[in-house]
């Protein structure tokens, strides 16, 4: 049910739209009535209705400064002018404020009812629309990550195939360029989202613009391609990008060799060719914890799936994740896990 509020100073004038629309097989409901303008604002803020039908000549506020004043608020009513005066003047400001119709008295019921059916059709377009665009909003939620990942990797090819990929689903989708257009600006919005909170800040540029893009899908592509490549060379620029490629190199090295006990931050750094200092303020930057952090959660997370196997017994797992002193293997494990060995053997 759509909400209306009617404005007049003359009570007859509102008695009568009342019981029109009350008739009417259209679903408005009048909710509150004003004596003008003033008196308007406070019932508009009060009910929010979906309709504002008002006098244009009223005591205290006319409808046409309601209108402007209401815009100024940011309520969101709409508004259908009624007038005793044909004045073009009139008119021509109404329509300038955006008003849905301007109506003259006497108003007879069929151009009421005429008036609010157009009305009906307008808000149902508009929910309609809204209800599109959430869904779209939801499918690139859902794209936006994938894309994401790969950015953040810097795979190039990976980007342009999944956002080719996007390209092709919303061709198949969407006949309005424009509202193709929306779709992709939502997409970029999110995607710059995700990398600020995934990656860090990147040297800022525009967010990208498609106002000036012609409306056809081959442009807005190649737009949004274009700065898709933007953002993968912002994204290299904010790395050393040889240290990153060494330090994944390290990663794989301790993955492979941490049960090694005297597995150290020196013997990784001169296995990749850095010095132990660089290599580890960088080994941090990357991973967000330190080498010897980094090497304490392989060796943990490799013990507690281990002891999911009744056969084996826990110091020899202790052992084989590089730990040979026992107690110091129990004290570790307990202050990551918050259980003893023991006690997650058992569980499991």
């Amino acid at each position: 049910m759509y909400t209306v509020v009617i404005v007049d100073d003359e009570h007859m004038i509102k008695l009568t739209l009342r019981k029109l629309i009350d008739s009417s097989d259209i679903p408005f409901q009048v909710v509150g009535e004003a004596e003008d303008g003033q008196e308007a604002l406070s019932a508009i803020e009060l009910w929010n209705p979906s309709l504002v039908i008002t006098d244009i000549r009223m005591p205290v506020m006319g409808g046409l400064e309601l209108i402007e004043e209401a815009r100024k608020r940011n309520l969101r009513s709409e508004f259908i002018i009624i007038s005793g005066h044909d004045d073009f003047t009139y008119a021509q400001m109404a329509m300038r404020f955006g008003v849905v119709d301007y109506l003259l008295k006497p108003i007879s019921p069929s151009q009421l009812q005429e008036t609010l059916e157009r009305v009906l059709g307008r808000f149902r377009n508009e929910k309609q629309s809204k209800l599109e665009r959430s869904e779209w909003i939801w499918y690139c939620k859902n794209r936006a990550l994938p894309l994401v990942k790969h950015l953040e990797l810097l795979n190039e090819s990976e980007v342009l195939e999944e956002l080719m990929d996007i390209h092709s689903h919303l061709l198949g989708k969407i006949e309005d360029y424009g509202m193709l257009k929306q779709v992709y600006l939502d997409l970029m919005t999110l995607i710059d989202g995700e990398i600020d909170e995934r990656i860090g800040h990147t040297p800022r540029r525009e967010p990208v613009d498609l106002s000036t893009v012609a409306e056809q899908p081959e442009f807005i592509y190649r737009a949004v391609e274009t700065r898709i490549l933007e953002m993968i060379e912002d994204i290299r620029l904010t790395r050393n990008w040889g240290s990153h490629q060494n330090v994944k190199r390290a990663s794989e090295y301790m993955q492979e060799h941490f049960a090694k006990e005297s597995l150290s931050l020196q013997e990784v750094a001169d296995v990749i060719g850095m010095s132990a200092s660089y290599f580890s303020r960088s080994f941090k930057e990357e991973f967000g914890i330190s080498f010897i952090q980094y090497l304490t959660k392989l060796r943990l997370e490799k013990a507690k799936s281990l002891l999911s196997d009744p056969n084996r017994k826990t110091y020899e797992i202790a052992y084989s994740v590089g730990y040979t002193d026992y107690p110091h293997f129990t004290k570790v494990f307990k202050k990551y896990w918050g259980l003893s060995p023991t006690e997650v053997k058992k569980r499991m």
